[in-house]
């Protein structure tokens, strides 16, 4: 299995893939979109959408119908006290997915800021103008 980062690119190739094949009837493909999205990892926090909102990882239909470990195994006094436990750690992993991207966020500015260079223009200083706004007809 490849990593959160080369998941969450293999889900989107596919995802984009599937919409350009769609063509005019891309809509119906919202509802599995979303999905997608929700149950995906994203790079900036390394954590699902849902699992941040809900506290814990989507079940896929599939594990349902035609069964997992989840589901077979499935004790209602043992999944209560998980489903606690993951109730009570919800805030420290929302608190280390904001530290994430907020890490993520710091880093991106720093690789900016050290390629930018100001620069202080005066009166009479040439400068390159692109040549689309100039070719452009009026109106």
């Amino acid at each position: 299995m490849g990593s959160p980062k080369q998941l969450t690119r293999s889900f989107y190739r596919h995802l984009n893939k599937k919409v350009m094949l769609a063509k005019g009837e891309w809509a119906e493909l919202v509802p599995e979109i979303l999905w997608g999205y929700n149950t995906t990892p994203q790079r900036s926090t390394n954590e699902t959408p849902f699992k941040l909102i809900f506290g814990s990882d989507a079940m896929i239909p599939v594990e349902i119908s035609q069964g997992s470990i989840s589901t077979n195994y499935f004790e209602d006094a043992v999944n209560n006290q998980i489903r606690q436990v993951e109730l009570d750690t919800l805030e420290e992993v929302r608190d280390e997915a904001r530290i994430r991207s907020e890490t993520m966020q710091q880093i991106i500015r720093n690789k900016y800021n050290k390629k930018f260079r100001p620069r202080t223009l005066q009166q009479r200083d040439l400068v390159l103008r692109c040549l689309e706004d100039v070719q452009k007809p009026p109106g």
